[in-house]
């Protein structure tokens, strides 16, 4: 597998977005650290204090497209990692994208996140996803 990326600033925006109670997102191995997918979109997730939530979206930057993350309220939760991974070693190969997100006090905040391509300003997203994170103490 091969990672590309870096740790980025999420864009702070005053997003809101209705959520629906459900089935709840898989946990990993690891107390504390919830994983997300687009299956899991406008779900609600319940975090406390220094967990965190990883969302994996499919994607192929070769094209243009990307995932960009906006948070409601960055005090509460804040993006700590973006990586790209993929199974192939062949320029232009699809992989997923992968946010991680850390939950810093409480409160709630949206995640939306939209695929498009960054210089497209006035044209709809591809896609959208949203996931509503509460943090109690």
């Amino acid at each position: 597998m091969f990672i590309v990326g870096s740790t980025v600033a999420a864009a702070v925006g005053g997003c809101t977005a209705a959520s629906s109670p459900g089935p709840g997102p898989s946990e990993t191995g690891e107390r504390g650290i919830v994983e997300l997918s687009e299956g899991d979109s406008s779900r609600v997730v319940e975090l406390s204090p220094g967990e965190s939530v990883v969302v994996r979206l499919e994607s192929n930057p070769s094209t243009g497209y990307e995932w960009g993350a906006e948070l409601s309220d960055s005090s509460v939760l804040s993006l700590s990692g973006q990586t790209f991974e993929t199974e192939s070693e062949l320029a232009g190969s699809p992989g997923v994208e992968v946010f991680t997100f850390q939950a810093e006090s409480a409160g709630r905040s949206t995640i939306s996140l939209a695929y498009r391509r960054p210089w497209e300003t006035d044209v709809e997203p591809e896609e959208t996803v949203s996931f509503e994170v509460v943090v109690d103490e």
